[in-house]
């Protein structure tokens, strides 16, 4: 009882001291023409200043998994006792990890992995990032050779198999050596841009290989073509199938193949034969040049095309929007141009994903202002007081984004929601003022009065649901809770765009409606209509409303 006798008068002075304030700016703008168009010229130069901070934008929060994962590509060739070997010293250094919970290490053909689980105490973003910063130093210093690379990160909640925030540079065209040369260029300039923190291309030329070049003029000579050739090379190296056999209701395939003592060195492939159509034998080295050479571990094909894919890790601290147009704009703009049709680059993975959600989130965002307008023009039977309503809307976005600045959040997909989600709830507070406007307005008094009772009558309902929902999000604008990380950015959003929406809808939306109000008694009175000036009658003012 005694807190409720303390608390109460304390906080019906920060009432009473709040609506003379705002009372007070209205009814000096209400008095001065000047003075509303100079609070509207500033609230319209703070809405610019906030596009301008506005900070490019993610595609899906990374979130704060307390998993690390280590994934290396070790030259071709490699034996599984070599990997394990080279895998010691990283071993070590992860299992001495005081933070490290449990851990596991996996030698496979295509490379060695390993994972780490950080105690859940321990995890926080920093901390994760330290430790998968360490790592990567450690690493980078262990194996300083070109073809060991290792690629150490946090593991995102929206994977998706990416080894972190990554994009892809996808390169097509028909000969393998260009698209070598191509890929060697994209990867030097990639390095280059500030925010790229690792670049991997998918071509690899480290696999030794034989390689069969045919004479094409001697073949023809001797009645044979490459696919000749071709077939019998793989015949003697790796195995033709030539026939299927049956029995009791299976298939098998016949493999003709010579026997692996036959075929052990370039020269023996040399020595090898082939026949001729009329009997006679040719050796292969008659109608072919064999080299020793590198050719590629894989082959990768998109769209039928031959293809590069160069993998791209961002930086956590670099948006990933930034990196996407310096890529664009500095690499595949410039050098599109340049190349012959058959060839293309393109960005895709994450990029073409976030340019996709751009898109669609843009497109959902006004489809929802089009629907707000149009509900609020029935229910108002008029298409001008909606329109001042959504003034309210602005005021939103500028709060969103200076939360967003001021706190250094990331303006990624779920973030955006907050914007959908913002022009639905703040027009309430506007709808509230301009009703009771109006209502007044029709039971005779003047405009300045009707706009500042509208405001007296309206201020205490609108800042308490306004505070219950600005307290309601506050726990998920400040990242309370597991996995509330992800959500920070929306719950900030909609944070600051309550919160500066409410303190200026009741300063803007009264100036806005004087304003109006006074061009509609103007145009009442061009058109000889004085009924439907100040004190006219509510029949008069719909019946205005409706020609306007």
């Amino acid at each position: 009882m005694a807190v409720h006798k303390v608390v109460d008068p304390i906080l019906d002075r920060i009432a009473r001291a709040t609506s003379a304030l705002f009372l007070g700016i209205v009814r000096l703008g209400l008095r001065s023409l000047a003075v509303s168009l100079a609070i509207i010229a500033i609230l319209v130069v703070l809405f610019l200043i906030s596009l301008r901070l506005t900070p490019e934008a993610e595609y899906l929060p990374t979130g704060n998994q307390n998993f690390v994962l280590g994934i290396f590509k070790f030259p071709p060739g490699l034996s599984l006792t070599g990997a394990e070997q080279l895998m010691l010293p990283i071993e070590r250094q992860v299992l001495a990890l005081p933070e490290l919970e449990r851990t596991f290490f996996v030698i496979l053909r295509d490379g060695p992995i390993f994972g780490a689980i950080i105690e859940k105490a321990q995890a926080t973003k920093d901390n994760i990032q330290r430790i998968v910063g360490q790592l990567n130093g450690f690493a980078a210093t262990q194996y300083p050779f070109p073809d060991v690379i290792p690629i150490i990160f946090q593991v995102p909640v929206f994977g998706g198999g990416q080894t972190g925030k990554s994009i892809t540079v996808d390169i097509r065209g028909p000969q393998l050596r260009r698209l070598e040369e191509l890929t060697n260029q994209i990867t030097g300039q990639l390095r280059a841009i500030d925010g790229v923190e690792q670049v991997r291309p998918s071509l690899d030329l480290d696999n030794p290989e034989l390689q069969v070049y045919p004479d094409r003029e001697r073949l023809a000579d001797l009645g044979l073509t490459s696919s000749d050739l071709a077939e019998t090379v793989e015949a003697l190296v790796e195995g033709r199938i030539t026939s299927l056999y049956r029995e009791g209701g299976k298939e098998y395939d016949l493999k003709l193949k010579a026997a692996d003592e036959e075929i052990r060195s370039p020269e023996d492939l040399r020595a090898a034969t082939l026949a001729l159509p009329g009997g006679a034998k040719v050796k292969l080295a008659d109608v072919a040049r064999v080299n020793r050479g590198l050719g590629p571990v894989t082959i990768e094909h998109l769209e039928q095309d031959r293809s590069v894919t160069i993998t791209v890790n961002v930086a956590e601290d670099a948006p990933l929007e930034h990196v996407v147009n310096a890529v664009q704009q500095r690499i595949i703009d410039p050098l599109l141009p340049t190349l012959p049709y058959e060839y293309n680059i393109e960005l895709s993975g994450s990029a073409d994903d976030l340019a996709r959600t751009m898109q669609a989130m843009t497109g959902s965002f006004l489809l929802a202002l089009l629907i707000i307008y149009l509900l609020m023009a029935a229910l108002f039977r008029s298409f001008f007081y909606p329109l001042i309503i959504m003034f309210s809307i602005p005021l939103a976005m500028t709060g969103a984004l200076l939360g967003i600045w001021l706190l250094d959040e990331q303006m990624n997909v779920i973030t955006m929601l907050g914007y959908i989600l913002l022009a639905g709830v703040v027009v309430n507070n506007a709808i509230l003022l301009v009703d009771v406007t109006l209502s007044e307005v029709r039971e005779g008094r003047g405009h300045a009065e009707a706009i500042e009772e509208a405001v007296r009558r309206r201020m205490r309902p609108i800042f308490m649901t306004s505070v219950t929902s600005v307290l309601g999000m506050t726990p998920l604008a400040l990242g309370q809770g597991a996995g509330a990380e992800l959500y920070s950015g929306l719950g900030v959003a909609v944070v600051g765009g309550l919160i500066l929406s409410t303190l200026f809808t009741l300063i803007l939306i009264p100036l806005l409606m004087k304003i109006f109000l006074g061009l509609r008694d103007g145009f009442a009175r061009r058109v000889g209509r004085e009924d439907w000036t100040e004190y006219a009658s509510a029949r008069a003012l719909a019946e205005l409303d409706e020609q306007i």
